[in-house]
């Protein structure tokens, strides 16, 4: 399902999706696989989430700011980590069934200043002072484990 088949384009955030334009967690459920959904969910109305278009599992965030968040027991955790282990608790939950996984993840798209240090040493140039972005998406790809 494209967005901009029925009217969403850019930052339309709030538009409703017409119930007969099925989103891949609708297909993939029916389908019979276990679905989940992990990071941000910018498309549909306040009332249509990602439990009501076919997402069985969709993993709940800390609360805090941007991308510094805390646990429950109060110790701080950067929000690319935090859906890092959403991702891995899917997988390893399901790992012997059919599932689908939509993740999308949301410190990819500012330049945010508080990427942790050791995300930012991964990246040779800079000096440990590389492009906060690129850091980020390398915090993505550690998220994401064999």
């Amino acid at each position: 399902m494209y967005a901009q088949r029925f009217g969403k384009s850019g930052m339309a955030r709030g538009l409703p999706i017409p119930d007969d334009h099925p989103t891949m967690g609708e297909l993939m459920r029916d389908a019979g696989y276990v679905t989940g959904q992990v990071g941000k969910w910018d498309i549909g109305s306040a009332e249509q989430g990602p439990h009501k278009r076919g997402f069985m599992e969709v993993a709940r965030h800390a609360p805090g700011y941007q991308y510094n968040r805390e646990l429950e027991d109060g110790s701080p955790v950067y929000l690319t980590d935090l859906v890092g282990d959403n991702m891995a608790e899917f997988v390893e939950r399901n790992a012997e069934k059919p599932f689908f996984l939509y993740f999308s993840p949301f410190a990819v798209h500012s330049k945010v200043k508080d990427t942790p240090q050791h995300y930012r040493d991964r990246i040779e140039a800079g000096n440990g002072t590389a492009y906060e972005g690129a850091a980020r998406v390398t915090g993505h790809r550690e998220g994401v484990r064999p």
